[in-house]
């Protein structure tokens, strides 16, 4: 375990108290994706400041992870960020109007849903993912799991073989390195990550789709890493997905923020933005200068 993740790891209670009134608990800022890239991204550090951390990415961009509840103190800790040809992202909506002089824009919006109405699915706004789930379990072939240790190398393997069916196509954000260190160390997460749960779904006695969340902030929580092997059973991957839902009380946690499916809805097209669309109560939009 590297000095940064030890770093991150003791402001991480503070960081989770403060994302939410300072009005950034973006898909980003989770602790699964930060401990991820400190852990595999060559040139990722943190840096401590006075009211946050610096996460720094090897130069290319940054972002400044609050451990403050205070704006003023947030705010200045951004301004002094802003720095020549290295981009700060995931800022608030709120702070625009200090950013006059900059030249800010909008990043794709994260997607957050309603915990309460996904632990159900009811409604006719879910019918379809209802149903496909519920004719994936009575296959008779499912069983959901709790991950744990004995679940690393087996969801490491998924996670290889979703990569290789869509590296063409998400190139880097398919963060497969990344991926494979959380997969590999779940039973290291278990320990020393608050808030972190695992959900597997078999098919058939074998480990076909997994699910890895987290708690983000006082009343979101994240699901950041869900992958699957396609054609052996439709649904397995939206059973994991409501499944990781039941884990949560959504009076302590009403929100879960999916991340954006970096692409627009089209209509009459069936793809991850119209299936991230139907899941969606509202969206948070972060901004980069």
């Amino acid at each position: 375990m590297n000095g940064d993740i030890l770093t991150y790891l003791r402001h991480l209670p503070a960081i989770t108290a403060s994302l939410d009134a300072v009005g950034v608990p973006f898909f980003f800022n989770n602790p699964l994706f930060i401990l991820s890239r400190l852990a595999k991204s060559p040139g990722f550090r943190i840096v401590e400041l006075d009211g946050g951390l610096l996460l720094d990415a090897a130069g290319r961009w940054a972002s400044i992870l609050p451990t403050t509840t205070r704006r003023t103190r947030y705010r200045a800790l951004v301004h002094a960020a802003i720095v020549p040809r290295r981009k700060l992202m995931r800022l608030p909506e709120w702070l625009l109007p200090t950013l006059w002089e900059y030249d800010a824009s909008a990043w794709w919006p994260d997607c957050l849903g309603d915990s309460a109405a996904l632990q159900t699915l009811a409604g006719r706004k879910y019918k379809s993912i209802r149903q496909g789930i519920l004719r994936a379990e009575r296959s008779g072939r499912v069983e959901v799991v709790r991950l744990g240790p004995a679940h690393a190398q087996e969801a490491a393997q998924i996670t290889r073989d979703w990569c290789a069916t869509r590296a063409a196509a998400l190139g880097t954000i398919c963060m497969e390195e990344e991926n494979l260190w959380l997969f590999e160390n779940l039973g290291w997460l278990d320990e020393h990550l608050p808030g972190f749960w695992g959900i597997g779904v078999t098919v058939d006695g074998q480990l076909q789709a997994v699910n890895l969340s987290c708690v983000l902030s006082r009343s979101v929580w994240c699901s950041h890493t869900e992958r699957y092997r396609p054609g052996i059973l439709a649904y397995c991957n939206q059973l994991a997905f409501r499944e990781a839902c039941r884990v949560v009380d959504p009076a302590q946690l009403p929100w879960v923020n999916d991340g954006s499916a970096e692409a627009p809805v089209v209509p009459g097209v069936n793809n991850l933005a119209s299936f991230k669309a139907r899941l969606t109560h509202h969206t948070l939009v972060p901004y980069t200068v």
